[in-house]
């Protein structure tokens, strides 16, 4: 009969970190030393879910394990909690020991007060206080957080002056079946350790709402990323969050696709969204320290076109950045206004269905020589990407003699055929077939040649083992090589491509 080896337990716990955690608790059922061994693994990512019975099996044996083996706390790094399926309420029994299971965990509360719920306030409240090394905590909310987690977190920072989340880095919030207020999250978004905020589904209205009335001159945020994902956001509201994320590196936002009469449903008559153009302006104290921003954009008339946003503020002051992602029908009222220290634009389509005319890349070469001149990657995302990518190797037909590598992904990586590369082409375009993900790359070794410049980077490619034939090897191995630009084409229909 095999025996478990007789390892060392510091050995055994390195060996089991590597194992899926699927089949780490299928070990666990199969002997008691690996159950006590494995342990520390198994918590390092906690997830509650599910219906209101599982729920409270989970919080409650999670609670119990946390006061008999408070050696396993530090090992908690990543936590996901959706109450969203129920209310964002658990109805506790009124058993006792569980009520004094609960007070247990969290000193601060008030046993006397018989409570038999527990909503998010409570739960972040107790978890916080037990959970010193979380660094990843996800919540789905359901249209809100409840009034008193702002009390509640206080108490659990009396307990212990570091006791709400010290090590926490990432936080993400997601709506769920409506929209939460942003302002509800507060204690939250200004821990001195966050670093990384996602918010998704959200209010942030006129009135008495995050951040206009919550957040003061002296009140900061220190995350250097942010993400705004299907919200609906006033002006005055969003220059106040700005302002307070002093450190802001990364902005990505993107608007809620609301109708004019959705948005005086949740903001009333006196709103003033953001416009493109204001949410521009409204970056202007961030201009020393963002690197990269993405903005997407929806007209409070639910349609996909952004026609009317003829005028956008310039972002020439904006020295560190460096990337920029925006839709493609913004492109022509900002081409002009981008930093020259730009390295990559990406250009997204809104619609299913959008027509690139030809004219749109000529201007966009040029906009390369005119206002981007360290500008290395230019991607081109979404349906559209098929036309495109036509596009361009016409054009470089037009222009120079061109060899093409195709690409195509098999069980066993990517393989190349039909290498046509004349030394004398002074441009190379390599096309990158993923059939499993439909993304089509056109690889420009050299874009110089499609921009106007001369044959050198074409000829250097050869020296990179590209001189024809069939052969096995990774694009990003070859990018990574040569180091040379890359003009990205992303879309549904790669097939098309290689008719």
């Amino acid at each position: 009969m095999p025996q478990f080896p007789d390892l060392p337990s510091e050995l055994l716990l390195q060996i089991f970190e590597d194992v899926e955690p699927e089949r780490l608790i299928q070990y666990c059922y199969v002997s008691r030393r690996i159950r006590d061994v494995a342990q520390p693994c198994l918590y390092e990512w906690i997830i509650f879910n599910g219906s209101q019975y599982l729920l409270l099996e989970r919080l409650w044996s999670f609670t119990r394990t946390m006061l008999g083996r408070p050696d396993l706390a530090p090992r908690v790094k990543r936590m996901t909690i959706d109450l969203s399926g129920t209310a964002g309420v658990l109805q506790l029994d009124e058993r006792l020991e569980d009520l004094q299971l609960f007070h247990t965990a969290l000193p601060g509360l008030d046993p006397s007060s018989k409570s038999t719920t527990v909503g998010y306030a409570q739960l972040l409240a107790v978890l916080s206080v037990r959970l010193p090394a979380l660094e990843y905590l996800k919540l789905h909310i359901e249209k809100s957080f409840p009034e008193d987690l702002s009390y509640l977190l206080q108490q659990a920072r009396d307990i212990s002056p570091s006791a709400i989340f010290p090590a926490l880095k990432v936080l993400m919030l997601k709506g769920y079946d409506g929209y939460f207020s942003l302002s509800d999250a507060l204690p939250l978004l200004v821990l001195p350790t966050l670093r990384t905020v996602v918010a998704s589904m959200f209010l942030a209205s006129y009135g008495p709402d995050f951040p206009s009335t919550s957040l003061d001159n002296l009140t900061v945020i220190h995350a250097t990323s942010v993400e705004l994902l299907n919200c609906s956001i006033e002006e005055r509201n969003f220059q106040n969050l700005i302002k307070a994320c002093r450190n802001l590196k990364v902005l990505k936002y993107a608007s809620a696709q609301f109708s004019a009469f959705q948005i005086n449903h949740h903001h009333g008559p006196m709103h003033r969204l953001l416009t493109p153009h204001r949410f521009v302006q409204a970056l202007s104290p961030r201009s020393d320290t963002l690197v990269r921003l993405s903005l997407t954009y929806y007209p409070p008339d639910g349609t996909t076109n952004n026609s009317s946003a003829t005028e956008l503020a310039t972002l020439k002051q904006f020295h560190q950045l460096k990337f920029i992602s925006i839709q493609i029908d913004l492109w022509a009222a900002l081409r002009d206004k981008l930093p020259a220290n730009l390295v990559a634009v990406e250009l997204t389509v809104s619609s299913q269905r959008y027509d690139v005319e030809r004219d749109f890349f000529r201007h966009l070469f040029m906009a390369k020589d005119l206002w981007m001149p360290g500008i290395k990657i230019i991607s081109l995302q979404r349906t559209a990407a098929v036309d495109a990518a036509k596009l361009i190797k016409q054009h470089a037909r037009e222009q120079h003699t061109s060899g093409y590598t195709i690409w195509h992904e098999t069980e066993y990586g990517y393989r190349r055929d039909a290498v046509e590369l004349p030394i004398d082409s002074g441009f190379v375009v390599e096309l990158t077939h993923r059939i499993a993900t439909s993304v089509v790359a056109i690889h420009s070794r050299t874009l110089g040649a499609l921009l106007g410049g001369d044959g050198e980077l074409g000829r250097e490619a050869l020296g990179h083992g590209l001189e024809g034939g069939t052969g096995w090897s990774r694009p990003s191995e070859i990018d990574q090589a040569t180091k040379l630009p890359i003009l990205q084409c992303r879309c549904t229909q790669a097939e098309d491509l290689l008719a």
